[in-house]
């Protein structure tokens, strides 16, 4: 098993989680860098893994569907107040806001 624990990015280090790279607005050859590239969890490799697509989420050391905190997760409704237990088929708590 891998490291768990979160640890946030070093002084002066670029991180390379989804959500860093998008707020930072990073491109390559003017085209943005997610649209070429596949982002990793650095501690297991897995795409789906929740640290891939934040560094503050703990590594699962799986590359299962449906993690909660990737963006490879559970399609949950929008502002779904308990989203391990949504299964889009029940009324969702804020009417009209599916995903």
């Amino acid at each position: 098993m891998h490291d768990q624990a979160v640890r946030p990015i070093q002084a002066g280090g670029e991180c390379r989680c989804r959500n860093c790279i998008e707020a930072r607005g990073d491109t390559v050859n003017g085209w943005p860098r997610l649209a070429g590239e596949m982002v990793v969890c650095p501690s297991c490799g897995c795409k789906r893994c929740p640290r891939a697509t934040d560094h503050g989420h703990s590594c699962t050391d799986s590359n299962d569907a449906g993690q909660l905190g990737s963006v490879y997760g559970r399609d949950v409704c929008a502002g779904c107040e308990a989203p391990e237990k949504c299964t889009k088929e029940q009324k969702c708590s804020i009417e009209g806001q599916r995903t």
